[in-house]
């Protein structure tokens, strides 16, 4: 079994929105990108796959040391406008 749980996506209409996007919808990848580097990951039999390079490195070395109410407070930032 394969989960893809794919970051935000650019689209030629993401102006659409607004010039005062959340933070986390500005930076992102195209659905190509995403759907390149799942099939990458499920050919190579990996669970799970993070295709920007400082993603992986937070998730993977500094989120799991810091305080679940601090990586909450982060998220909720990123997440809002």
């Amino acid at each position: 079994m394969s989960a893809r749980s794919p970051p935000a996506l650019t689209r030629p209409d993401s102006r659409s929105a607004g010039p005062r996007r959340a933070p986390l919808t500005r930076s992102g990848s195209t659905a190509g990108k995403v759907a390149e580097a799942g099939y990458d990951a499920l050919k190579a039999g990996r669970l799970m796959v993070v295709n920007e390079a400082r993603l992986a490195f937070l998730t993977g070395w500094v989120i799991p040391f810091l305080p679940r109410r601090m990586v909450l407070g982060m998220v909720r930032r990123m997440q809002t406008r």
